[in-house]
């Protein structure tokens, strides 16, 4: 089974060459790497059409006008060959042995089985490994790991194309937070999520990445789990639990917004994380309300 590496990418010439090089480098054949450049103002397509002489795999496609990550995305997977699609963003890169860890046990894998796995996370010179201490991949518990956090890294993420083309398509209205929003859609819609527990991904955090942009996530991170809700289709045992989940993502955006100096939109969060909970209000809110307050 053949794998296609999807990469978004705008104005970061330097990044997806390292990106595209730690892909094209898999040992797992069948492989193609696409690259949708956004419409970037930088040297990224001619470097990229570089390396693409010398390499067929690689596959460039132009987008004339920016429409955002997600929408970038897309278009990588609709053109995508082969019947399983790989993740990465322009920023990050693959271990060596990334894909011949990951996929055997996909390829084995039930029906509908999508595939992430661990990562490295590299903070200027610092590097620590993410992993989970456990992970079960049936749909309740997959669920409520998604409900609690994003534990899914987009860069780590394999699944078969033709679920990314159906259901699995990113919301291009969605400027962040996107990858949560779709592992939800694919979780309540009881897609095995298997994982591997290595790191195989390298994940850059910096200041120039959308996660890095703390008010954007905070406030995108609230509009998921609502609209996650919202369409309905979520089994009852975890509507009924509503409430207790938007306080944790409201408080967690308080602390987003706090962390940005933003006291303001923190107090606000703040408040509905004690309107949805109010009982489960602890003396760390308190804390976090003072310092909100000196942050106005």
């Amino acid at each position: 089974m053949g794998v296609s590496v999807v990469i978004p990418t705008f104005n970061r010439a330097d990044l997806v060459v390292e990106a595209v090089a730690s892909a094209l480098a898999q040992a797992w054949e069948p492989l193609e790497v696409i690259v949708v450049d956004d419409a970037s103002s930088d040297d990224t397509v001619a470097r990229l059409e570089l390396i693409g002489a010398t390499d067929p795999r690689l596959r460039v496609i132009a987008l004339a006008q920016n429409g955002g990550e997600s929408a970038a995305r897309n278009q990588g997977v609709l053109a995508a060959n082969h019947a399983y699609v790989a993740l990465l963003d322009s920023d990050n890169r693959f271990m060596p042995t990334k894909l011949v860890r990951q996929m055997p046990s996909l390829l084995s894998g039930p029906p509908g089985a999508v595939s992430f796995t661990a990562y490295l996370l590299a903070r200027g010179d610092s590097e620590d490994s993410v992993v989970l201490e456990r992970w079960s991949p049936t749909r309740p518990a997959t669920l409520e790991a998604l409900l609690t956090g994003c534990c899914v890294n987009t860069s780590t993420f394999v699944a078969p194309r033709e679920i990314l083309i159906g259901e699995g398509r990113f919301r291009p209205e969605l400027r962040c937070c996107e990858d949560h929003d779709l592992w939800l859609r694919l979780a309540v819609l009881e897609h095995p999520f298997l994982y591997v527990n290595e790191p195989l991904t390298w994940y850059r955090s910096h200041v120039g990445s959308l996660s890095a942009d703390q008010r954007r996530v905070a406030a995108a991170s609230e509009q998921v789990i609502s609209e996650f809700f919202d369409r309905g289709h979520v089994p009852a045992e975890f509507q009924r639990r509503r409430s207790r989940y938007a306080a944790r993502w409201a408080l967690n955006a308080a602390v987003g917004y706090a962390a940005a100096g933003d006291g303001r939109s923190a107090l606000t969060a703040l408040a509905r994380a004690v309107r949805f909970r109010p009982l489960s209000a602890r003396p760390g809110w308190l804390w976090l309300a003072a310092k909100s307050l000196a942050s106005r």
